[in-house]
């Protein structure tokens, strides 16, 4: 389960010793920009591979809805409060939101929304080469991760910056919290068992493997709903950042739940600056490591 993660922190490791002082930044941000569109790219096939989905998608989108807003919003309430208890002064004089226009940021929703959707009609052709892109995802996440290391090496930002990270901790704790306490309602509210909410609720943004796992003990359509769940929290992560950092920046960290350390960092990079880079890793890892122990407990330990 964790093989994953440590290939995209052993990418982010060798992404930060480099030392490519030749080449230009803005080269680095248009890789970012595009192993993105390739990520959610993949994100609509992986989608679109759902077994009998037709059939099955109006439960899915009820459930599934049902669990994202109970857990998304149980999120989002909490970390609200700790963003309004303690503040934290992520921008400086020269890197002000302002600079990021609105009209900007509607574009990039929107391209990034059509990566989806091109991806997933290309999935429903179920061309035999598709299976094989799938397994690709994590290699862009790896790329994606190694150009972010070299960023912040560019950036001259202090290993130890990783470490001395309390505020990343406490962050991670309250989603977790959160969010199982909105598993548990939604669960409530589907008449599903608790554990299964709870389950559902501890992916953490982790489609991959909320699904896998919870699709092997309760079938497809309970491992649909979770992969709903968490893809739902990528995307709502995406286009929620922009508008919401400034001003609650813990929240819009902790929203991204285990993302934050890969796909959704580099939406967090260029919607504040530098600084988030190892609060964002700190808090991914930590969701990352938590949400397999916390699936199979409640899946198989807990009746």
């Amino acid at each position: 389960m964790y093989i994953e993660l440590l290939i995209v922190l052993a990418s982010f490791t060798i992404g930060y010793i480099i030392n490519c002082k030749t080449i230009n930044i803005k080269y680095i941000y248009l890789l970012l920009d595009i192993l993105l569109y390739i990520i959610l790219f993949i994100m609509g096939i992986k989608l679109s591979m759902i077994d009998n989905l037709n059939y099955k998608l109006i439960v899915i989108f009820n459930d599934g809805m049902i669990c994202f807003f109970c857990i998304f919003f149980s999120n989002i309430i909490f970390l609200i409060c700790y963003d309004i208890i303690s503040s934290w002064k992520l921008f400086t004089k020269n890197n002000n939101h302002t600079s990021h226009k609105f009209h900007t940021i509607i574009i990039k929703i929107c391209f990034l929304y059509f990566a989806s959707i091109i991806g997933y009609i290309v999935g429903l052709t179920k061309w035999w080469l598709l299976y094989h892109v799938q397994q690709t995802s994590i290699l862009f996440l790896s790329c994606l991760l190694l150009l972010i290391g070299i960023v912040l090496n560019k950036h001259k930002l202090k290993i130890n910056h990783f470490f001395i990270n309390i505020r990343a901790v406490v962050i991670a704790i309250i989603v977790s919290i959160s969010s199982l306490l909105g598993g548990f309602i939604a669960s409530w509210i589907l008449k599903l068992p608790a554990n299964i909410g709870l389950a559902i609720s501890a992916g953490y943004g982790w489609y991959s493997l909320s699904s896998v796992l919870l699709a092997d003990k309760y079938g497809p359509l309970i491992g649909t709903i979770a992969l709903f769940n968490d893809l739902m929290r990528e995307l709502s992560s995406i286009i929620l950042i922009p508008f919401i950092i400034y001003r609650f920046p813990s929240t819009a960290l902790g929203i991204c739940g285990s993302t934050s350390m890969d796909v959704t960092l580099s939406i967090l990079h260029k919607s504040s600056n530098s600084t988030i880079i190892p609060f964002a890793i700190i808090h991914g890892i930590i969701l990352t490591f938590c949400a397999p122990i916390l699936i199979t407990f409640f899946i198989y330990h807990i009746k």
